[in-house]
């Protein structure tokens, strides 16, 4: 009678961290690093992405793509070059 339940308690423990393990890759799914390879931020109405996170390699700015000069920027005048990689701009979910 023991063993049973012994059997279905690490069951229950399995499912649990099965579970927690599937919301921690969906966490670092939103979270990652996107290659400039793989896309581009998707374009708003007036042909420029969200603000979003991006990367030399080296450094990391905020910044949005300008579909119409094929560009990241940040300022009207100042321009970001050689950008790798890419991310949304996340905010932490209220309790």
């Amino acid at each position: 009678m023991a063993t049973i339940w012994i059997d279905k308690a690490m069951y229950a423990a399995e499912d649990e961290v099965s579970d927690y393990v599937d919301k921690l890759e969906a966490q670092l799914a939103a979270h990652r690093w996107i290659p400039i390879g793989d896309g581009l931020p998707k374009s708003r109405s007036n042909n420029s992405s969200e603000w979003v996170y991006i990367s030399n390699g080296k450094d990391c700015f905020h910044a949005w793509y300008d579909y119409d000069n094929a560009e990241w920027c940040f300022n009207r005048n100042l321009r970001h070059e050689n950008i790798t990689h890419w991310k949304p701009i996340t905010l932490p979910k209220g309790e």
